[in-house]
């Protein structure tokens, strides 16, 4: 079953980066496609598609180890992929219809039913025994996908009162950031910390509720930054910065904690796995200084929240520098995939320069130093050196399976008896 989940995943991510790099060619070479709905169905298959795939399939395996509690969620999959199929298929050809809002809304109920029936499940495993911080935050994560689900369900209410534009882009991002923040965030953590408890690795209670408190109320105090507000008061300012400030403070307490194990830690870690989850760490701590720089400087977060190009390269470096380059070391590290250093080197290096183009052309130097023309044309290159390394991974995990597959004693046994009986 895990095979499944993870191949699945991973056929999402490939179709993701195939849609960016299409995007990236309709204003090179003017392809004709309708630009909104490549966009939409590029959005949707990322989160719902690649990360909410991999995510699920990777909490089975780490929280619910038995065949039988895995058994439970095999109809969820199919509904899963049911949603998606429908949903990436309809926002390419008819963008936001009534045909996407269904699959949309489809896939929402699923979630909430698959992330409420995990926690029961581990409730019911758990018996007396309290909750470990794995435990605590996986139920954290599942938490704010519960309360981001709200966010669209309040879209057609909020259309029909005054304002009501505005509020419905506030109702999307809340959703957005109790998706990312929430849900995503805190459901890559515990699956590390899940990983780390496994191996008989376990932290200081005291630390660790005390991570588990700075971000959780980080997590709920910063959705004030995702709302558009006409008129940013002292207090909205206020909040924005504090949650900023405990964002980082958990970074710091996530990181003392390690440090404390690191001995122990390194031992349940390869180096490509410890290099991946560095990378996603630097990435953490640098969407966090970013945020902090935002929240403090007025005439910063009026330039960032209303710059196209500076938005997508936010958006790429929590969900490919933090969450994306995680869920890879997690599916390492569970052994649904095989991720080399070339294969991740190649991935991180392409990445880094597609961050810096974007975010170069959000800036009044983007023309200065390099044309417009050749950033298109650097970007597309770029991508599809990304393009490639998932390809190679999914290409590699069809050929695994197949050889599990095809290595099976049940398979080989009807094998044996069919010659013997010839």
């Amino acid at each position: 079953m895990k095979n499944l989940w993870s191949g699945t995943a991973l056929f999402w991510f490939l179709l993701v980066a195939t849609l960016g790099v299409l995007l990236r060619s309709h204003a090179a070479f003017g392809l004709e496609i309708t630009y909104s709905n490549v966009l939409h169905a590029h959005s949707h298959a990322a989160f719902l598609g690649w990360v909410f795939t991999a995510l699920a399939g990777l909490i089975i395996q780490a929280f619910l180890p038995t065949e039988a509690d895995a058994n439970k969620h095999k109809i969820q999959y199919l509904f899963i992929l049911l949603a998606n199929t429908g949903m990436f298929i309809s926002f390419l050809v008819s963008g936001y219809s009534i045909p996407s809002i269904l699959f949309s809304t489809l896939h929402m109920g699923i979630s909430v039913w698959f992330a409420t029936g995990v926690y029961r499940s581990i409730k019911a495993s758990r018996l007396s025994q309290p909750f470990s911080l794995a435990d605590k935050l996986i139920t954290a994560a599942i938490f704010f996908l519960v309360i981001a689900s709200a966010g669209p369900l309040l879209v057609p209410v909020l259309g029909n009162l005054p304002s009501g534009t505005a509020l419905q882009k506030n109702a999307v991002h809340y959703y957005l950031h109790f998706q990312i923040n929430g849900w995503f965030t805190c459901s890559v953590i515990a699956l590390i910390l899940k990983h780390f408890e496994h191996k008989g690795i376990s932290f200081s209670s005291k630390a660790g509720n005390r991570f588990l408190l700075l971000l959780t109320s980080s997590i709920l105090i910063t959705v004030v930054s995702s709302f558009t507000f006409s008129d940013r008061t002292v207090l909205i300012t206020i909040l924005e910065s504090t949650g900023s400030i405990l964002q980082l403070a958990a970074l710091l307490a996530g990181a003392g904690m390690i440090y404390s194990l690191r001995s122990k830690i390194r031992k349940t870690l390869s180096n490509i796995q410890l290099l991946m989850l560095g990378t996603s760490s630097f990435a953490f701590a640098a969407k966090g200084l970013i945020m902090l720089a935002v929240s403090f400087i007025p005439a910063l977060a009026q330039h960032a929240y209303t710059n196209r190009f500076l938005v997508i390269a936010f958006l790429h470096l929590v969900l490919i520098g933090v969450i994306s380059i995680t869920i890879w070391a997690l599916l390492d590290i569970h052994h649904m995939i095989k991720i080399s250093p070339g294969i991740f080197l190649t991935f991180l290096s392409s990445f880094t320069v597609t961050e810096a183009l974007i975010a170069l052309r959000g800036t009044a130097y983007s023309t200065v130093l390099i044309s417009s023309n050749t950033s298109d044309m650097l970007l597309i290159i770029f991508s599809f050196i990304m393009l490639t390394c998932i390809a190679t991974l999914f290409i590699q995990k069809i050929r695994t399976h197949s050889i599990q597959i095809n290595n099976h004693p049940i398979l080989n046994m009807t094998k044996y008896e069919t010659r013997t009986n010839h």
